[in-house]
């Protein structure tokens, strides 16, 4: 890790260095038309696989040797994660915990329809309620799966050979938030974090096991051209 003259950064000393990139899926058919999708919902569409193309491009260039590489069993991150794993030599690992929260019987639904019907529910939720989504998961259910997660692979950082661990994980929107909430132990609903776009990076660096530092938040492919590679 290059050493700068930042005295607000945390410092690392001794402790492993978790550098977590992740990537929202590409956009679906589902997502086109304002359908609301959770653990269902088809695989990318044609705009989606463009984007998960380009998205693999910057990957590539800024992150060519991560040491592991995650995706939801979901099909629209397995579809997104396939141009940037094909071209590495580590397996992708399949993990439902970077699964999006489970919209329940809302999934297959507009958002306008849910919005009406659903009025008080999501007023509710809004507020920091944590009531179950379509009689799905609830947010708190959602970042515990998240919080799982990362506490493994933070511990499994902590075993590697370098000083930094760099994974890369392909998820969703909410779970990505949730990962944000949890890295820093906020309380109540993921408010404070606004919406991640189809294929947008964001990057936590995780410093031990209780600091985290946001490097990138919602960054749009296109944003990269010549950004410096992560090897030397």
């Amino acid at each position: 890790m290059t050493t700068t003259w930042n005295i607000d950064i945390p410092p690392a000393d001794d402790q492993p260095v978790l550098r977590l990139v992740l990537v929202r899926h590409g956009q679906t058919s589902w997502n086109a038309h304002k359908l609301i999708q959770g653990h269902h919902g088809p695989g990318l569409n044609a705009t989606g696989s463009a984007q998960a193309q380009a998205v693999a491009r910057q990957l590539l260039e800024r992150f060519p040797t991560p040491d592991a590489v995650f995706s939801s069993d979901l099909s629209r991150c397995l579809d997104t994660a396939a141009p940037y794993i094909n071209q590495l030599n580590v397996p992708l690992e399949r993990d439902t915990r970077l699964r999006e929260i489970d919209n329940g019987d809302w999934s297959g639904h507009h958002t306008a329809t849910i919005a009406v019907e659903h009025a008080e529910t999501i007023q509710r939720i809004r507020h920091g309620e944590d009531v179950p989504r379509g009689n799905g998961e609830t947010t708190g259910q959602l970042r515990a799966r998240t919080r799982a997660f990362t506490h493994d692979l933070i511990s499994r950082a902590a075993q590697h050979r370098y000083r930094e661990f760099t994974a890369v994980a392909f998820s969703h929107g909410g779970a990505i938030r949730a990962l944000f909430a949890e890295a820093f132990q906020l309380p109540g609903g993921l408010q404070l974090f606004g919406p991640v776009t189809n294929c947008a990076i964001s990057i936590l660096h995780v410093y031990g096991s209780d600091t985290a530092v946001v490097a990138q938040y919602n960054q749009h492919p296109s944003a990269y051209h010549n950004h410096p590679s992560q090897e030397p």
